[in-house]
């Protein structure tokens, strides 16, 4: 009988080291796999932030081009403004051609 209890004893033991050992190697995969999820969303993070950088400096551009031809426009609807007002109609005839030639590049832009 001592021998029986002994015995069932030694399994209990081997099953509750089995479970720890089973339990330690669960932690261990779980934080990997943590650390690896971290590595990736840093990466992300770091990557999301570049692209919306070069974005806004890309808006930016775009922007400001944007304003300069609107302003070289106005000058030159001013321009053409005042030779016709003057009656100088060559000089209208060559302002119109760049007020042309700037409204194809707004229309490409």
């Amino acid at each position: 009988m001592k021998k029986l209890q002994d015995n069932q004893e030694a399994r209990i033991r081997s099953v509750q080291s089995s479970y720890d050992e089973q339990l330690q190697t669960i932690h261990e995969t779980r934080r990997k796999i943590n650390a690896a999820l971290d590595t990736i969303e840093q990466k992300t993070l770091n990557e999301m932030k570049d692209t919306l950088t070069k974005l806004q400096a890309s808006s930016k551009s775009d922007v400001d081009k944007c304003i300069r031809l609107q302003d070289e426009m106005k000058h030159l609807r001013d321009a053409i403004q005042d030779i016709s007002d003057k009656s100088k109609l060559e000089l209208s005839f060559i302002a119109n051609r760049k007020v042309r030639r700037k409204n194809k590049s707004l229309k490409s832009f």
